[in-house]
């Protein structure tokens, strides 16, 4: 047997906490990955802001997956100490949430210098390892970090004790990586899932089953029980003027954010369905 369990990037649904929680419960999702409170970054929290925050949480029985912060996501050349201690305070504020995962990048670095900055990224995210003895750093695939390319998430994941691997085929595929590659590379080694999906033809940003993200094949062939946040980044993109083929403005096209969320956790339960799983309780997916 296999199980999935949701969560959810829930400011995706609304700034508003409380909107937040009502989106996750609605869409029956009881897991979060904590980015946006109130239009406030979790890792800008005060300790009474968080303790808070997570009493309401705790009050809806909605638990903390991860820490959706902005570690390391900074210009390589730029100063290490300033997130060296943002890591300290996001330890403490995974504490306060219950949560030993906080999500993480790997720098931004230009394509023409991974070579010249290779060195430097691998020794600052061992750095960091040190310091977050205890806790998980997992880092994300992002577009124009050292992390973009599958070959460097692998020279990470090779070269670093301690990193985890959050796999996200929507970035991979914004970048103009292989995704078959990514797959047959990264994903036995992916602590967990974003579930974002896009296109190649014109890098939009779909609902999950709509892009060349492989996610029915992902979540098919998972070999072991593993979490999928619901990223959608869905309402952002209406209204874009490329988008000019009508069936797309019928299909992505929404009214507010709430619209937009519900739509993505739809689309993701429908590959969940085709994949083989059927839904279990407290929002798990079960094969």
């Amino acid at each position: 047997m296999t199980r999935i369990t949701l969560s959810a990037f829930a400011d995706e649904a609304s700034k508003d906490f409380n909107a937040q929680i009502a989106a996750l419960k609605r869409n029956d999702i009881y897991n979060i990955e904590l980015r946006g409170l109130d239009g406030k970054n979790v890792s800008a929290l005060t300790d009474d802001e968080a303790k808070a925050y997570a009493k309401t949480l705790r009050d809806n029985d909605v638990a903390v997956w991860s820490l959706g912060s902005p570690l390391g996501k900074i210009d390589i050349t730029e100063p290490r100490e300033k997130h060296e201690e943002m890591l300290r305070r996001l330890m403490t504020l995974a504490d306060i949430f219950g949560t030993k995962r906080i999500r993480m990048f790997s720098y931004f670095v230009a394509r023409e210098d991974y070579k010249k900055y290779r060195d430097e990224v691998i020794d600052r995210l061992r750095a960091l390892v040190k310091i977050a003895d205890g806790y998980m750093l997992c880092h994300e695939n992002e577009s124009a970090i050292y992390g973009a390319t599958v070959d460097n998430c692998t020279d990470i994941y090779d070269n670093v004790d301690g990193i985890y691997s959050v796999f996200d085929s929507s970035n991979f595929i914004q970048w103009d990586e292989n995704i078959e590659y990514a797959y047959d590379k990264l994903i036995k080694r992916a602590d967990y899932i974003h579930a974002k999906d896009s296109r190649y033809s014109d890098k939009l940003i779909v609902p999950l089953g709509y892009g060349d993200g492989l996610y029915e094949k992902i979540f098919t062939n998972l070999e072991k029980d593993t979490t999928v946040t619901l990223e959608p980044h869905l309402f952002k993109f209406v209204g874009y003027s490329d988008i000019d083929k009508k069936e797309l403005k019928g299909l992505f096209s929404f009214e507010n954010s709430d619209q937009s969320f519900d739509a993505a956790v739809k689309a993701l339960k429908e590959v969940l369905t085709k994949s083989g799983y059927r839904e279990g309780e407290n929002g798990t997916w079960i094969k």
